[in-house]
């Protein structure tokens, strides 16, 4: 050592050995801190009244315009921004006054990212569960290409993409707005609420309630046991669930909706309504033509023209017919109920009407002298009656069985 300080400072003998007594006389000095890798996360611990919160954030790389794919186990929020990589945040909360005690708690986890040719890659790998929930914030760019975001239990939110969106959770549940492309929504237990997607849009739950504000494009909802509702849609409309009911707003193209229990309440439909339900009512507010089918539920129709069909096992059906748009071939039927059919008087159609009620019980009551009611023989024929309206045209066929068919005038 000695040797090292007189060549290094250029000291005689005694001055060296004056510098060796006082350099070891002094405490060492505290060691540097240690590089920061690019993406390094960084900690921070603080506390919140009787709660104890670690912070880890961090950057990754990614792609402008590329592909971002995110894995984690705890609730997602995604954001797209006006920037050239990736962020993220990790919050955890532990309710305890002791901070030794809260990082017992809370669970430890791994990260990982990578960037693979455009695509970015990154994933929260939990080491060891804890009493907590991870809150896991990510910042990507907001002209990314596609945006793919999964949950093992956690929900899952992503906003303001320019490209597609891919949500996925294990229970959670999930929430997409403001995406400019295509989006992919799929949770087995949770529930789905949409804001406002431009493309196409794809929602499935296995037990949770479906909410969809806005959709650009073709649109599929299918949930396993809860409800639809559903604001607007640019594109045809395909609503399945197997235990709630189904409502649309507004839907600019045709719309399918099958419900195994519910009631299906389509307002105003831009093309073919086709809906069925086997417990529930049907209700059509407008519509381009109609396809009902209800096993004991009413069945309402009202301001559709093209064709209509409609057919219920056990209930009443009341339709509308509109004036000043063609009316194709239709057909009415109940085999338990009561069949109301409000005609415009300058409609042109030909009504076929046939009750097959049992006995003198059943009737066809019509405002039309045109529709002539054949005499009846109790136990010989069933009741029927014809008529042509304004010259005849597309014919509407109207059959009952245990109830009443009532024909009635609608005045222009």
């Amino acid at each position: 050592m000695l040797n090292r300080i007189q060549q290094r400072y250029h000291l005689p003998l005694a001055a060296g050995l004056l510098a060796v007594c006082a350099f070891a006389q002094q405490p060492a000095p505290p060691a540097p801190p240690a590089p920061s890798a690019p993406g390094a996360p960084r900690q921070l611990m603080s506390q919140d009244g009787s709660a104890f919160i670690r912070t880890t954030s961090g950057n990754f790389p990614c792609v402008q315009k590329g592909r971002v794919s995110l894995a984690v186990a705890g609730d997602l929020t995604v954001h797209g921004q006006v920037r050239d990589d990736c962020y993220y945040r990790i919050r955890q909360r532990i309710a305890t006054t002791n901070e030794q005690r809260a990082i017992e708690l809370m669970q430890s986890f791994h990260l990982r990212s990578q960037t693979q040719n455009d695509s970015a890659y990154f994933k929260v790998v939990p080491y060891a569960p804890g009493i907590d929930t991870l809150e896991i914030e990510v910042a990507v760019p907001k002209t990314s290409r596609e945006v793919v975001a999964i949950s093992q239990i956690g929900s899952v939110k992503a906003f303001d993409l320019d490209g597609a969106a891919t949500l996925e959770s294990g229970a959670g549940n999930l929430e997409a707005d403001r995406i400019a492309g295509p989006a992919s929504c799929r949770t087995d237990g949770g529930n789905v609420r949409v804001g406002r997607v431009n493309g196409t849009l794809l929602c499935y739950s296995g037990g949770g309630q479906i909410r969809i504000g806005y959709s650009g494009g073709e649109t599929w909802a299918d949930t396993a046991g809860g409800e639809i509702f559903v604001t607007e849609v640019r594109g045809p409309l395909h609503a399945t669930t197997s235990g709630g009911n189904i409502e649309v707003e507004r839907a600019a193209d045709v719309v399918r909706a099958y419900s195994l229990l519910g009631l299906i309440d389509i307002q105003q439909a831009g093309g073919l309504v086709t809906a069925e339900t086997r417990g529930g009512a049907i209700q059509v507010s407008g519509a381009r033509g109609a396809r009902c089918e209800a096993g004991s539920g009413t069945i309402r129709v009202r301001n559709s023209d093209g064709p209509i069909r409609l057919n219920t096992m056990a209930g009443n059906i009341l339709a509308e017919l509109v004036s000043g748009r063609p009316l194709q071939d239709s057909n009415l039927s109940t085999l338990a109920g009561d069949i109301t059919v409000l005609i415009p008087s300058n409609l042109v159609v030909t009504v076929q009407a046939r009750n097959d009620t049992i006995g003198a019980r059943g009737r066809i009551v019509s405002d039309f002298p045109e529709i002539q009611t054949k005499p009846f023989q109790p136990g010989v024929e069933p009741k029927v009656a014809a008529g042509a309206l304004n010259g005849g045209g597309p014919v509407l066929r109207v059959t009952a069985a245990g109830g009443n068919i009532y024909l009635k005038r609608i005045r222009f």
